[in-house]
């Protein structure tokens, strides 16, 4: 099918996975904590503007933690 980008004044964050890569794609610039399921910090990471990728994660459920307190789950398959 055909994917057309919509623009709008506020860039949405968008938190996802592909093929066990996790992609984080932020409108500024900022922090964001990775943290296991069991509730350990595992990676403190500085995000730039537009779409990061982290690489090297193993298998399974984790918490992204933006600097704003804005938390999603994703799961690494």
């Amino acid at each position: 099918g055909r994917y057309i980008r919509c623009r709008s004044s506020s860039p949405a964050l968008r938190i996802y996975t592909v093929e066990g890569i996790l992609c984080l794609d932020v409108p500024t610039a900022t922090e964001a904590y990775l943290i296991t399921a069991d509730g350990r910090l595992l990676r403190t990471l500085t995000l730039s503007p537009g779409l990061n990728r982290v690489y090297g994660l193993r298998q399974g459920v984790y918490i992204v933690r933006l600097k704003d307190g804005t938390t999603r789950k994703v799961l690494i398959g």
